[in-house]
C-alpha cells in the first residue's frame, strides 16, 4: 500500500480545511438570503397592514416559567388556551382563521385541501355569499361539520365529502382520534357528526388575515374551501392553535381600538391559567410586524458579518490550499515546462485538487448549518439555518455555491501564475 507523503497529506489538508471554510460561507450567505428575504417581506406587510386597529394578536409568545416543560413537550399551554381561553376570547368577538395557501392541481386524489378554517365571527366581518349571492349563516349551535365549497366543485362532491368525513372521525388519522390520543373530551355528537356542505359563489377572493399569504392580492384566497368552525361542532383540540405568539396566530383578539384595554381585561383570566407569563402583550398586527422587521433587520445585520469575516476566511485559505498545492507539484511541473506543456497544464494536480475539493462544498454547507441550528440560539440565529430550509433554497444554494467555485478558480490561476513567474530559474535547478 502506497503511504503518502508528507506534502500530499499537507496538501489535503489545506483543501480540506478550505472546503470547511467555503462551506461556513456558503450556508452563512443562504441564511443571509432568507434574513433578506423576511425583511422584505415584513416591509410589505408593514404597508398593507397599518390601518388595523379593530383586532390585535399575543406577540410574542414567552417562555415564562414553563422553558423545561416547553423542551419536554408537557407545558400543556396549547391545550389549555383551547379549553379555558378560547371560548372567552370568542365570546368577545374574537375572529378566528386559520389558512394555507395551497394549490391543487388537476384530479389529485386527495382533493380537496381545506385552505380555510374560521369562527362564525369570521363570517360576521367577512361574510361569505352562497350560490344564490347571499352571505352564508351559520350559528354557534350549529352540530354539523360545516365545510363552504365553490360551486364550481359540485362535480366533486362525493368525493370532498367521503374525505372531509374521513378526516373528521373516521377510524384512523382523524380529529377525533388525535384528540382523544391526547386527553380530549370528545362528545358522542363529534362522534357521529356528519358533513355539511355549503355551496359558495365562485369568484370570491376571501381575507386570511395571514401577512404570508398572497400580499401582492391583499392576503387573499380565491375560491377556498372553508370550515366554519362553532363551539357547538368542535373538540376542544380544533382550537389548539388559538394563539401562537406569531404574527399569524389564528385567533385576532377584538380591541377596538384600545389593545392594552382588553388585555388588562383579560389579565385575571391568563393569571389565573398561568398564561400570564407566556403571553405578555397584546399588540396590533402592525405593531407585531414591525417588532418583527426589527428583528430580522437585526439578524441581517448579524448575518451581513458573518459573510464577510467568512469571505475573507474562505479567500485566505484558498490562497493558502493553492500554495501549498503549488509546492506539492512545482517540480513535476517544471518538467512538464520543459516538454512544452503551458503554466496551467503543468499545474493539473492543483486544479485537479481544487476541483475535488468542490465536491464538497455543498455537503460542508449542510453540516455547517445543521451545527449552527443545532448550537442554537447560543451563538447564531438558528431558523436559517435548518437544513431543510437551505434546501429549500437551492437556487440560491446552487448560485451561492457557483459564485464559491468561480473565486476559488480565478484565486487559483492567479496564484499559479504569480508564483511560477517569480523564480523561474530555482525551478529548473530542484529538478
Amino acid at each position: 500500500m502506497r503511504i503518502p507523503s508528507k506534502g500530499g497529506i499537507k496538501t489535503l489538508v489545506a483543501f480540506g480545511i478550505k472546503s470547511c471554510a467555503a462551506g461556513v460561507l456558503i450556508a452563512v450567505a443562504v441564511g443571509l438570503f432568507s434574513a433578506f428575504t423576511l425583511v422584505s417581506d415584513d416591509a410589505s406587510a408593514l404597508n398593507g397592514w397599518s390601518e388595523s386597529t379593530d383586532y390585535a394578536v399575543y406577540f410574542p409568545r414567552s417562555n415564562g416559567d414553563d422553558l423545561q416543560a416547553i423542551k419536554d413537550g408537557t407545558d400543556g399551554i396549547s391545550k389549555t388556551v383551547a379549553e379555558r381561553i378560547y371560548p372567552e376570547l370568542d365570546d368577545r368577538g374574537g375572529i378566528y382563521v386559520e389558512a394555507a395557501d395551497m394549490d391543487v392541481v388537476g384530479d389529485d386524489p386527495v382533493l380537496p385541501y381545506v385552505q380555510m378554517s374560521v369562527n362564525t365571527n369570521y363570517l360576521e366581518k367577512y361574510p361569505i355569499l352562497d350560490s344564490s349571492g347571499k352571505p352564508i349563516v351559520v350559528s354557534n349551535e350549529e352540530t354539523d361539520w360545516v365545510i363552504a365549497v365553490p360551486e364550481s366543485l359540485k362535480d366533486r362532491e362525493d368525493l370532498i365529502r367521503d374525505y372531509v368525513q374521513e378526516s373528521r372521525n373516521g377510524p384512523s388519522d382523524s380529529d377525533v382520534e388525535y384528540s382523544e390520543a391526547n386527553g380530549y373530551e370528545v362528545s358522542d355528537a363529534v362522534r357521529k357528526q356528519k358533513v355539511r356542505i355549503i355551496w359558495t359563489q365562485t369568484g370570491q377572493d376571501l381575507f386570511t388575515f395571514n401577512t404570508q399569504i398572497r400580499p401582492e392580492e391583499g392576503n387573499t384566497l380565491p375560491d377556498p374551501i372553508v370550515t366554519v368552525m362553532t363551539r357547538s361542532n368542535t373538540i376542544a383540540s380544533d382550537w389548539e392553535n388559538t394563539i401562537t405568539g406569531e404574527i399569524d396566530t389564528p385567533m385576532k383578539v377584538r380591541v377596538d381600538g384600545d389593545p392594552e384595554k382588553v388585555y388588562q381585561e383579560l389579565l385575571p383570566l391568563f393569571e389565573k391559567y398561568k398564561l400570564d407569563d407566556n403571553f405578555t402583550a397584546l399588540v396590533y398586527p402592525a405593531d407585531a410586524i414591525n417588532e418583527q422587521f426589527s428583528l430580522s433587520s437585526e439578524d441581517a445585520r448579524w448575518l451581513i458579518t458573518a459573510s464577510v469575516v467568512a469571505g475573507v476566511l474562505t479567500v485566505v485559505l484558498s490562497i493558502v490550499a493553492v500554495v501549498v498545492a503549488y509546492e506539492r507539484w512545482r517540480v513535476h511541473s517544471a518538467i512538464r515546462r520543459l516538454h512544452g506543456y503551458s503554466r496551467l497544464k503543468s499545474f493539473g494536480e492543483v486544479f485537479a485538487g481544487l476541483a475535488m475539493s468542490w465536491l464538497l462544498l455543498i455537503p460542508a454547507a449542510l453540516v455547517a448549518a445543521t451545527s449552527f441550528y443545532v448550537l442554537g440560539g447560543h451563538v447564531v440565529i438558528p431558523e436559517y439555518f435548518h437544513p431543510l430550509v437551505l434546501l429549500d433554497e437551492w437556487p440560491t444554494l446552487l448560485a451561492v455555491t457557483g459564485s464559491v467555485v468561480l473565486v476559488e478558480a480565478v484565486i487559483a490561476i492567479a496564484v499559479v501564475m504569480v508564483f511560477d513567474r517569480r523564480h523561474p530559474a530555482l525551478r529548473l535547478k530542484e529538478i
